[in-house]
């Protein structure tokens, strides 16, 4: 059971930074 909460709270911290590194990669396209 804890392992599923600090799953989820891994997957919440890393949204907003695959989303900052997607937004680079689009900044990036021409």
């Amino acid at each position: 059971m804890l392992s599923h909460i600090w799953t989820f709270c891994l997957i919440f911290l890393a949204l907003p930074l695959q989303a900052q590194q997607i937004a680079i990669t689009l900044d990036d396209l021409p």
